[in-house]
């Protein structure tokens, strides 16, 4: 994702956006909380975890959908660049 974002970027930075840290991290943050930290004996722990792995998950949703939003702007951006480049370069002709 990180070199799909870096080869999409329309300013070409050279790196991908925040966008990809965050999700990666929330969403391996609340996987790792779904799978260890829901073994507690303490009762209504497992709620407290279960809440906090949501609040995880909801924020890798946003971080994902905002990496593609950049992703297809940029898709969008350099389609464009190239349409208008192939229309102002003249054809070479064929012999037949």
């Amino acid at each position: 994702m990180s070199g799909i974002a870096t080869a999409a970027d329309p300013q070409e930075r050279g790196h991908a956006p925040g966008h990809v840290f965050v999700w990666w991290a929330t969403y391996l943050a609340s996987l790792g909380l779904v799978a260890f930290g829901g073994n507690s004996f303490v009762v209504g722990a497992d709620l407290g975890v279960e809440l906090v792995a949501t609040a995880l998950s909801t924020g890798a949703l946003v971080a994902l959908w905002a990496t593609m939003r950049f992703i297809r702007r940029g898709q969008a951006h350099w389609a464009a660049h190239d349409a208008a480049r192939a229309a102002t370069k003249p054809r070479k002709r064929r012999r037949v």
